[in-house]
């Protein structure tokens, strides 16, 4: 898990040095039922798998959002 967000991290530089965005974001489902940004993935796989770990690891709803910011998968604990 570490490793993922340490890519993903580097993936944030990079789009902010290329001004582009990064297409997947995930996020969580907080205790105050607020969405709160988990982290970016260029691959929508990548974003899924990440969004299922955190959901079963945290039993928290997270959802995968494009570059629109439009919701393209939820997925339940």
């Amino acid at each position: 898990w570490w490793l993922h967000t340490a890519i993903v991290r580097t993936g944030r530089l990079i789009e902010q040095k290329m001004s582009s965005r990064i297409p997947f974001t995930i996020e969580e489902l907080n205790p105050f039922q607020e969405w709160h940004h988990h982290g970016t993935s260029l691959s929508l796989e990548e974003a899924s798998k990440w969004a299922r770990t955190i959901s079963k690891r945290q039993n928290v709803k997270t959802r995968i959002r494009n570059q629109e910011g439009e919701v393209i998968a939820i997925i339940e604990p």
